[in-house]
């Protein structure tokens, strides 16, 4: 499920998508719709800056979705610097599956990961955005 909003930040205009791709799926599937709001964000006009962020459910820092994402030109807030976004287990060290990717004119600095909250199945995200 993607959620498309437009908003006035300081008298200029920005695009934002806060997305939660398929859990019950497999990694195809959510490449599938994460293209779709790719595809979307494309036929926004070029000089509105776009946020895109949420839960992606599988890692798209790497591989195929990757590279989609560096197509769309779209910049990783957490570039080189890949924090697990959920909870370790017993069977797993936790994963990176969630993220904040800008694209145009607008920068994303200060990425966190807050790992002492507890309130989800994954740790909050935040980043301050400047114009680029």
């Amino acid at each position: 499920m993607a959620l498309a909003s437009d908003a006035d930040v300081a008298g200029k205009a920005i695009a934002m998508y806060n997305l939660h791709l398929e859990s019950k799926g497999n990694d195809e599937m959510r490449r599938s719709q994460l293209t779709e709001v790719l595809d979307d964000a494309t036929r926004r006009d070029r000089e509105i800056p776009v946020v895109l962020g949420g839960d992606f459910n599988f890692d798209i820092t790497e591989g195929l979705t990757s590279m989609d994402m560096n197509r769309a030109n779209f910049h990783d807030a957490f570039e080189k610097r890949h924090i697990p976004t959920t909870p370790h287990s017993f069977f797993e060290h936790g994963q990176v599956i969630d993220g904040i990717f800008t694209r145009r004119r607008v920068v994303a600095n200060e990425a966190q990961v807050y790992r002492s909250a507890s309130a989800s199945d994954h740790y909050p995200l935040s980043v301050k955005l400047s114009s680029g």
